[in-house]
This record gives structure tokens, sequence and C-alpha cells, in this order.
């Protein structure tokens, strides 16, 4: 086939959808499982000790692959597979204390549940929201008490990059030097001056000389002109994270601040696809609670890749 072709993909979407309106004819079936028997194993606990809290649920269809729970000091959501017990009924979730824990008193703010559809319902800490209802439970029981909090004191220096230039397409190696104790190159990540976003994952790095590599690939989420790195986080092995500032966007009065100006590179040109949806249909018109929708659409242009 040659390669400067015209390549007309149709895409197929399955979309399992929890809840689903369509022409207004149909409503969603939330949940109506409820909580209850909350117990904490210690009451207080420092710095990467564990916590684990069991709760028990009731109703029908519950799903424990899925699930979600928030903390009363704003440390964002946490989740994923339940831990539980089918005889019992009972949850067990388990967090590594961390400094995303502020020091003092914790409790629990919200959980999610899910059935066996993917409905899902967020029930409520009464005691937190002082509210009552179908969608609150008292989960008083299950608080528990930060003694401490240890931030990671590593220092990052060293910049340098692979080339000055880079154009649409082609990738960019940052590198830079980390000091510091139990440095964990596992997780870790890092943003851009022209607002990209955060990009991260595993951090390549060198045991001997103390270096991270960084790749990335130069595509139009890139704008054209100079960048440099803003931002990296870095984890111990515990958990724990800091993140350092360019001094030289926020300043050398920045707590946990460093040089790195030395990252910058300047992006030439960034390219913008031009491709063309059309032709949309769908395989019904009225759909219920637990059942599925596929959508179908044409997709015109060049270089497409579905597999994102």
């Amino acid at each position: 086939m040659k390669r400067n072709f015209k390549r007309i993909v149709y895409g197929v979407f399955i979309m399992l959808l929890m809840c689903i309106c369509l022409n207004n004819k149909v409503e969603a079936k939330t949940p109506s499982f409820k909580v209850s028997n909350f117990s904490v194993n210690k009451k207080t606990i420092r710095n990467g000790q564990k916590i684990k809290i069991k709760f028990k649920v009731k109703g029908k269809n519950f799903n424990p692959t899925n699930g979600a729970y928030s903390f009363s000091n704003g440390t964002g959501w946490s989740g994923g597979v339940f831990d539980y017990n089918k005889t019992t009924k009972y949850v067990t979730i388990e967090e590594r204390i961390t400094n995303r824990f502020s020091k003092g008193k914790i409790q629990l703010e919200s959980i999610t549940l899910y059935d066996k559809t993917g409905n899902t319902v967020t029930i409520k800490n009464s005691k937190l929201f002082k509210k009552t209802g179908k969608r609150y439970a008292d989960m008083s029981k299950a608080n528990f008490e930060v003694k401490g909090r240890r931030n990671p004191s590593f220092k990052v220096s060293n910049f340098s990059v692979n080339r000055k230039k880079v154009k649409n397409g082609q990738k960019i190696k940052i590198k830079f030097k980390v000091k510091g104790k139990n440095f964990n190159p596992t997780n870790g990540a890092y943003s851009f001056s022209n607002g990209t976003g955060w990009s991260g994952g595993v951090f390549d790095y060198n045991k001997t000389t103390k270096y991270v590599t960084i790749e990335e690939r130069i595509t139009n989420r890139f704008t054209k002109g100079k960048i440099q790195l803003e931002s990296i986080t870095l984890y111990d092995k515990i958990g724990n994270t800091v993140t350092i500032k360019n001094s030289k966007i926020y300043g050398r009065n920045e707590k946990n601040s460093a040089d790195m100006s030395k990252s910058s590179f300047v992006v030439k040109g960034t390219t913008t696809p031009s491709f063309k949806v059309s032709n949309f249909s769908v395989n019904r018109k009225k759909v219920k609670n637990g059942q599925k929708i596929k959508i179908k659409f044409k997709v015109k242009g060049k270089n497409f890749n579905p597999t994102n």
C-alpha cells in the first residue's frame, strides 16, 4: 500500500454507561447500599505506618472490585479494588501515612461504592457534614490522629538537555542529579512552563551517577517558543513527596526551589491534526440502566492513531 494515502477509519466506541439519559426518557438507578460498624486498627499513627479501617456494607449486587474514599484533610480520593470478605460483608481499606496527611485528627469524609452494573453511590460522614439521611452514615469510629509529618529533603542540580531546538515529533531528553536519602525513582512527576500539565511515572534513574533522565516527545501540547521545566515532584521510599520549583520562574525565595534554566529548549513549531468525523449512528435510541450503547462514526485524515 502507498504511504501517502488517505485512510478512512471507522471508530467503534463501546461505552459502559453508569448513568445515561436519552431524550429525557431514562432514569438511572442509584444503589441503596448502607455502611456501618466502622473500626480502625490504631487511634494514633506516625509517618510510614499503615492505617486499616473496616466497615460493613449492606445491599444487593455490591461490587468490591471498584470503590473510592476520601479523608477530611483534603488528601484527595483513594481507591481501587476493595479488600472484601463475602462472608462477613466487611470491607478493609489500608493506607500508608505519608506527608499527604496533615498532622492532627483525620476522619473518613466520603465513600463511593459500585454495584455490578457500574452504578455508584457516595455516602458521606454524617458527623463531619452534620447531616442525616440515606446517603449519610456515622463514620466517627474510623477517626485517627497523625502524630507527625515528614518531608523529604531532596535537592536537584546539574540540569542539561540533549538539544536546544526541537520540532514536532522529536524527543527531548532532560537530565538532572538528585541528592538525598531514600529517593524512590519508581514514582515521580514534572511540569513544563507552558502549561502542558503534569507528566510522570517511573523515572529513568542511574543509581551510580544519581542522575534522572526524563524524555518527552514534542506534540502540539507544547506551545511554540521557549520552554523549561517548571516543577519536579520526587518521592521517598515511604511515599512522602516534595515538589521542587524552578527558581528562575518562581524566584529564589520560594521554598524548595532550584535553578532549572539549563533545562530550557525552544519548540520551533507544532502540528495540529486535520481529522474530520462524520456519519454518526447509534445502535439504540432508548436504553435502560445496565445496557450498552454503541456509537459509530467515520474518521477521515492522515496518520490517525486509534490506540489513544
